[in-house]
């Protein structure tokens, strides 16, 4: 857990700057958690055994994989950490700030992936109750 908190330090210490000197959003402990876990099950595969033997893997998978950075990884969560709020009853016409921002990133972000893959943004109205306290996109 130690290096689970030196990491978080490093991340948190290391955020850019956001326009209008507005502090960046800090990643919670259990952000860094998810993350850790998400490599380890992507890098930590068991070697296959005897009685397995060996398997191979698809070549355009294989190619897919290498394509995997954590560079890439750092960026796409830093850039959706720069909206601020993941709340459900934020902004949806804000262009810097809220749920509905961080959806346009997205949907511009995927659609550079390739010319193939079909990216839309979806809307759900739920009704008004608990915590949703007026209708929301």
């Amino acid at each position: 857990m130690d290096s689970m908190n030196r990491l978080l330090d490093v991340v948190n210490r290391t955020a850019p700057d956001l326009p209008g000197g507005r502090q960046p959003l800090r990643l919670p402990r259990t952000f860094a958690l998810t993350a850790a876990l998400a490599a380890a099950t992507l890098t930590l595969t068991p070697a296959p055994t005897q009685a397995q033997g060996m398997v191979q893997m698809d070549p355009q998978i294989q190619e897919m994989l290498g394509e995997v950075s954590g560079e890439n990884l750092d960026r796409i969560v830093r850039a959706l950490a720069g909206f601020e709020t993941r709340h459900s009853l934020s902004s949806m016409d804000d262009p810097d700030r809220g749920v509905g921002a961080a959806m346009d990133w997205l949907v511009e972000e995927w659609s550079s992936y390739s010319p193939r893959l079909e990216v839309s943004r979806e809307c759900f109205n739920p009704v008004p109750v608990g915590r949703i306290t007026r209708e929301v996109e």
